[in-house]
């Protein structure tokens, strides 16, 4: 290895090493955008409710957060989004849940094509 390609080895390796930090303030600055855009959100509510006359500048800051974001939405206010338990519903009286497994136990040639 030439002293030329260990220098580009290293330089190349300090360069990786000083843009870690940076790349986790992105990380940590896309969910502060998201924090403020559920604010934001909470606040249009808020300000349509009382019939603010602040509610034409929320909706463009929130529009241009949204953009930003690549038009990321957060959810609704008190819904649980794509965390909610998905569970099946409880049978009707005089039903009971049943399940059935069906397996082909007879052996099949596959076909291997034109023969």
């Amino acid at each position: 290895m030439t002293p030329r390609f260990r220098a580009a080895i290293a330089l190349a390796l300090v360069t990786l090493l000083s843009a870690a930090p940076a790349l986790a303030q992105v990380a940590a600055s896309k969910e502060d955008l998201h924090a403020q855009l559920a604010s934001l959100a909470t606040q249009i509510d808020t300000a349509k409710a009382v019939g603010s006359a602040s509610l034409a500048s929320l909706l463009t800051q929130y529009r241009n957060l949204s953009a930003q974001l690549g038009g990321d939405q957060p959810p609704a206010p008190g819904s649980t989004g794509s965390r909610a338990l998905r569970v099946f519903p409880t049978p009707p009286p005089q039903c009971s849940a049943g399940t059935l497994n069906f397996a082909q136990t007879t052996p099949v040639a596959i076909p291997t094509g034109p023969a």
